[in-house]
């Protein structure tokens, strides 16, 4: 590992842990500096995960070398292959397609589950370049109140309003998997109960 690179991460954690240690050794500070070393830790653990996907990105447009990164993330024993491909596609998704989500996330504005889940919600729709830089201005305000599973669905709202083909696809397709779903729980059972009669049993939606 580079020197300088190695270096820099030793200081970053030794300054979190001198923090720790010093509110830990004054009670009467600990509650609020506590909370405040939180926020900070949050923070730079959010830019880091942004630092990470730009890194995964970087390697994918640098050839053979970068590929020996990529390959690293994908069998890597600190992540199951379907995390590591997941985030992967994740890094490609920020830099191609949702730059200014990206650009939040490196910034600290926002956890990396977050940003999954506003382009999870974006995805839903087929948007151009610039619906898509709509969709992430409207939603990107948000991300200090709403968590992962709200914003994915305020950022398919998003993504629905801006193509309302696709909202009535989507609802259409929803309505398809509920029946499918319902027609598949139906089911009659007979059996014979050995003295001239037959046991019914089963389930039928109730209009049936």
């Amino acid at each position: 590992m580079n020197p300088t690179t190695q270096v820099l991460g030793e200081q970053l954690l030794a300054a979190g842990w001198d923090v720790l240690r010093r509110v830990a050794a004054d009670p009467a500070a600990r509650s609020g500096e506590l909370l405040d070393l939180l926020r900070v830790v949050d923070r730079v653990r959010d830019r880091l995960d942004g630092l990470r996907l730009a890194l995964f990105e970087e390697a994918r447009h640098t050839g053979i070398g970068g590929a020996a990164v990529l390959d690293a993330a994908k069998h890597s024993v600190r992540a199951t292959t379907k995390t590591a491909s997941a985030e992967l596609r994740l890094a490609t998704a920020l830099e191609e397609s949702y730059p200014q989500v990206g650009a939040a996330l490196r910034a600290g504005e926002m956890s990396k589950d977050q940003a999954t889940g506003i382009v999870a919600g974006l995805r839903c729709a087929p948007l151009t370049r610039s619906d898509a830089a709509t969709c992430q201005a409207t939603v990107l305000p948000y991300t200090t109140q709403l968590g992962p599973v709200e914003l994915r669905k305020l950022a398919q709202r998003a993504a629905e309003l801006t193509d309302p083909s696709s909202a009535d696809d989507t609802e259409a397709t929803r309505l398809a998997r509920e029946e499918h779903r319902a027609h598949r729980r139906r089911f009659i059972h007979l059996a014979p109960d050995f003295h001239g009669s037959v046991k019914l049993s089963g389930s039928l939606p109730a209009a049936d």
